[in-house]
């Protein structure tokens, strides 16, 4: 566990929390060891029967179930009888004559290769959630926003176009709006500061559809309603007499 400590920066407590909370799996490496093999059947409403399948000795990593490696872990050793096994299934110490449970050391913990690599791949995602979370966080609101970059002064842009179609009605064509729009942003910030025009025109086409000369809006008299307004004629129903 001591190198695991210095592996990840953390203490034995730490480890103990992830240990605790399922996110991480300690197991033990044995030689020899005598363990029985099996599964559970329910053999009454709501009651379970271990059924065991053969004893063996095994060789290799053994899995501890969360509660025994969280145990030892923050008690130095602790006694095991069981360890993980597949669901419905279970894998236990083969007692000895006097009953009692295989003896196990903190520092005798170990961690799966595999589990190391799926450990760290989990805390780097984690990280880099967080990460990505507090430089969001750390941004103005006006850096946040979807749109024009915050060098151009949207609000201001539209306030000038309801100035031109106010006093000077809407041009002949969508290009010279487009000009002026490109020649007000230049006064403030420059020749070449501006956006380009493909950016203005993004802005004014959907509203030049609807005040182009020729447009249904256009050649309504000033005090017709909207055709939006304009009831639907009813056709004539003749009434007997």
């Amino acid at each position: 566990m001591t190198e695991l400590c210095a592996r990840w920066s953390m203490t034995e407590t730490d480890i103990a929390a992830f240990v605790l909370a399922d996110e991480l799996t300690l197991s033990i490496a044995v030689s020899q060891l005598p363990v029985e093999a099996g599964y559970y059947e329910e053999v009454d409403d709501g009651q379970w029967c271990s059924m065991p399948t053969g004893r063996r000795r095994f060789s290799g990593t053994l899995d501890l179930i969360r509660d025994d490696a969280w145990a030892v872990l923050t008690l130095g050793s602790a006694g095991v009888s069981s360890f993980q096994a597949q669901p419905g299934e279970y894998l236990e110490y083969a007692l000895d004559d006097d009953g009692a449970p295989l003896h196990i050391e903190a520092q005798g913990l170990v961690v799966r290769r595999a589990e190391l690599e799926r450990f760290e791949a989990c805390q780097a995602s984690a990280a880099a959630s967080t990460s990505a979370e507090s430089s969001l966080a750390a941004e103005p609101e006006s850096e946040r926003r979807r749109g024009a970059p915050t060098k151009y002064d949207v609000d201001g842009f539209w306030r000038h176009v309801c100035r031109i179609l106010f006093h000077e009605g809407a041009p002949p064509k969508q290009a010279q709006l487009i000009r002026q729009m490109r020649d007000w942003f230049e006064a403030r910030l420059g020749i070449g500061n501006g956006p380009d025009e493909s950016w203005i025109r993004k802005k004014i086409a959907p509203l030049w559809l609807d005040i182009q000369p020729d447009s249904e809006w256009s050649r309504l008299p000033p005090s017709a309603p909207t055709p939006s307004a304009v009831p639907a004629r009813k056709s004539a129903t003749p009434v007997g007499r």
